[in-house]
Formats: C-alpha cells, sequence, structure tokens
C-alpha cells in the first residue's frame, strides 16, 4: 500500500509541474536575432534614468543578452519607453545609439554618451555615419557621462511614445563600452538587431507596444 501511495503521490506532484510548465509556455525568450520583441507594460515605475541598474529597478521588463558582456531591458510605463542597455560588470564609460524609423527616408539617431543628443539621418546605400547636435533630445532622455569618474552599468533610455507615434516600432543600435584596466583601455560592443544597414529598416527588429498606446 505505501508503494502505491507513494507512487501516486509522485504522479500529482509531475502533473502539477507539468502543468505548470505548460502555463509557461506563452513566455517568449529573445536574442540579439531576434525579429520581433513585444515590449511589457508595467503599472509603477521604479527606474531612475541614472545608468545605475538598481535591485528591482527594472522589474516587469523582458531582458535579454546582446553578447557575452552587454544585455537589453525593455518596458513601458504610462506614456513612455524604457530602454535600458547594461554591461554585466561595472564600466568606466558608456557609448549608446538607438536608431527608430520614421518613414522609407528617415531615422531618428538618439545618441547617449556625455550627453544625449538627436539626429535625423537618412537611409542610404552609401551611408557615411549617424549624425547628431548634443542637447537636441526632444521627448526623450538618457542618462549622461558619469560623475566624478564613478563606474556605470551603462546608458538607460526613456523615450515619449508620441516620438515614435506607432503601434509597432523598427529600432536597430548597440552600446560600446570602456574599462581602463592598467592604464589600458577594454572594450566591449553589441547590437541590436545583431546585424543591420542603415540601407534600410528591413533587418531592424520591431518592438510591439501594448494596443492602447501609440
Amino acid at each position: 500500500m505505501k508503494t502505491i501511495k507513494s507512487l501516486l503521490i509522485i504522479t500529482v506532484i509531475l502533473k502539477v509541474t507539468l502543468t505548470t510548465i505548460a502555463q509557461n509556455t506563452d513566455a517568449v525568450s529573445y536574442t540579439a536575432k531576434s525579429k520581433s520583441i513585444i515590449v511589457p507594460e508595467v503599472k509603477e515605475k521604479k527606474i531612475v534614468i541614472d545608468g545605475i541598474f538598481s535591485p528591482m529597478e527594472w522589474k516587469g521588463a523582458v531582458v535579454f543578452p546582446l553578447s557575452e558582456k552587454i544585455e537589453i531591458y525593455m518596458l513601458i510605463y504610462a506614456d513612455d519607453l524604457y530602454i535600458g542597455l547594461k554591461s554585466m560588470k561595472p564600466v568606466d564609460e558608456a557609448v549608446a545609439e538607438l536608431y527608430f524609423k520614421i518613414d522609407d527616408e528617415e531615422f531618428f539617431n538618439l545618441h547617449a554618451s556625455g550627453q544625449p543628443g538627436e539626429g535625423i539621418n537618412a537611409f542610404s546605400e552609401d551611408f557615411k555615419g549617424t549624425k547628431f547636435i548634443v542637447g537636441n533630445n526632444i521627448d526623450w532622455e538618457a542618462n549622461p557621462k558619469t560623475k566624478n569618474k564613478e563606474k556605470c552599468d551603462g546608458k538607460e533610455y526613456r523615450i515619449n511614445l508620441k516620438k515614435l507615434n506607432t503601434k509597432i516600432a523598427k529600432m536597430a543600435g548597440g552600446m560600446i563600452t570602456v574599462n581602463i584596466i592598467d592604464n589600458k583601455p577594454e572594450k566591449a560592443a553589441a547590437n541590436i538587431p545583431e546585424k543591420y544597414s542603415f540601407k534600410n529598416s528591413d533587418l531592424w527588429v520591431e518592438l510591439i507596444l501594448p494596443n492602447d498606446k501609440k
């Protein structure tokens, strides 16, 4: 009898476990090669745009690695899209750029280094490089250079959704980090998506926003 009872208990445990796994199969795992990302919405804002990814600050965000050294966070709160590019370890400096498609001809460049800066660039087969004007950050913000040589975790962006004006935003971008070790720079870089071009936005990732956001 004891053997039968033990088998019944094990069967119940396995059934509950399998049910739990089945209920979570809708969870999506993203990578730097993903073509589209569903951006989750949270009801409570905890993010401070300072480049320091404090514990629980990005709770509810979709998070996935872009490389062995850099990962990305995304969420929506109220009327803002938050994107964080985080180094796996604190760094001396970080420079990031996020590109958002405006139309088939142009895209925004949201640059974040010592200061935020914005530019409108044209898609082109012979693209020469992104352009931006320092201090020209309309409807968005990102953390500037760290103060007093303190290290940071990366770059945090807050972008008002009216700037994107769409329910499916096409985006590309990335981050470069630098650490000075023994007076020598140690660099790391990662892109999202892993490969893209400025010829057009065909290879850019789609950010799917909540239905009531635009």
